[in-house]
């Protein structure tokens, strides 16, 4: 998918929250990585727009409301997972997957990111604790997060009114209790002047002109630091990201074979959960399924594109390249192997390699290695 095509879709995302901020007389501003590509004149590695805490609810009731098929919106307010102060406006008809931490959303889908601009960094409010709040079920008061006095009652009133059990009446009761006072706002982890926001322009952004605060160097300098200007721009991770505009994530959940993600998700969730409580990792067998699931799926998207070079570097009998092109898999290999485990992304790749094993001498190591597969993972990962 050419870069142009990803960003159409985006764009009209895009322009449907400023049309939905118009209606409701809101101001949103360039956020990120779309602030600096306009600066730029160039195209963004990300849509992002922020708004202040005080008109989030409106914001997304307006965007619910707009009549448009095909939309999604997600934050804390509908997945107490959802990993950051912000939310996602989503077309449902796209596919934004990341391997690293796909279970923290339930649409993973191309969108445009809402941040959201509320009290300076001090006043204990952060999407880490807002996140908490959202989670927690427990009603130990040892273990219950401070907040400032404001958002202190605001837990309090959770707990005894039970509100935890219902995402958004928190998230907006604590939209209530965001709102920057003069001086410093924050936005994430960002800290900057509330007085940028007193002035903005205009600038042309992705077909359109949006806003932004007037000083645009001191703005970004907040953001990205005084070296914005030489910051390379943002890039994916190949191995771990896969985006589409015309293939859905509830396409892509259905089309993999061999890939149990609710049983991720599932362990995930857990291993947030023991991570938080003791500090660690208990590395299970389970945990050792599930790394070789994610080493499966990064390997196949690794070698996806390489088949017919490994197979003519097999029948010329070039077996340096061979090692060489094998050795992200014979890493893998190994480490999966010490755990007792197989590993088979693609049967023909797999064969392969056991006669690049034989060929080294170690045809005792491949025959074992077969042995260690389960025989569901000789059949081929299938994307459609």
């Amino acid at each position: 998918m050419k870069a142009t095509e990803k960003r159409s879709k985006q764009e009209i995302l895009l322009s449907e929250i400023a049309a939905a901020a118009d209606r409701e007389k809101i101001k949103i501003y360039l956020y990120g990585e779309s602030a600096l590509a306009a600066v730029r004149g160039k195209a963004p590695a990300a849509y992002e727009v922020c708004v202040f805490a005080s008109d989030v609810k409106n914001l997304i009731k307006a965007l619910r409301n707009n009549g448009i098929s095909n939309r999604n919106l997600e934050g804390m307010f509908n997945n107490p997972k959802y990993p950051s102060m912000d939310f996602k406006y989503s077309d449902t008809t796209t596919l934004d997957f990341n391997i690293d931490n796909y279970w923290k959303y339930n649409c993973n889908c191309l969108g445009v990111t809402v941040k959201i601009i509320t009290g300076a960094a001090g006043s204990g409010f952060s999407g880490r604790r807002a996140r908490y709040l959202l989670e927690k079920r427990s009603q130990d008061r040892k273990n219950r997060i401070s907040f400032k006095r404001k958002l202190y009652l605001a837990g309090l009133t959770v707990a005894t009114l039970g509100i935890e059990r219902s995402p958004e009446k928190t998230f907006n009761y604590l939209m209530s209790h965001a709102s920057p006072a003069k001086g410093k706002v924050r936005i994430g982890k960002k800290t900057m002047d509330a007085s940028l926001f007193a002035s903005a322009k205009p600038v042309e952004f992705a077909g359109g002109s949006y806003i932004m605060p007037s000083d645009h160097d001191k703005y970004l300098s907040a953001i990205y630091n005084k070296d914005w200007k030489s910051r390379p721009p943002k890039s994916s991770n190949v191995l771990t990201e896969i985006r589409d505009e015309n293939y859905s994530w509830a396409q892509f959940r259905e089309t993999i074979a061999d890939m149990d993600f609710n049983a991720y998700e599932d362990y995930m969730t857990k291993w947030f959960e023991k991570r938080r409580e003791k500090g660690r990792y208990d590395k299970s067998v389970y945990s050792k399924l599930l790394a070789r699931t994610h080493d499966r799926f990064t390997l196949w998207w690794r070698y996806k594109d390489m088949k017919d070079e490994i197979i003519s570097s097999w029948e010329k009998g070039d077996i340096d390249h061979l090692e060489e092109v094998f050795k992200p898999y014979t890493d893998a290999i190994n480490k999966n192997y010490k755990r007792g485990l197989g590993l088979c992304f693609d049967p023909e790749i797999f064969e392969i390699y056991e006669k690049f094993l034989g060929a080294k001498g170690k045809a005792d190591y491949a025959k074992e290695l077969r042995a260690l597969v389960p025989p569901q993972h000789f059949e081929p990962i299938r994307i459609i």
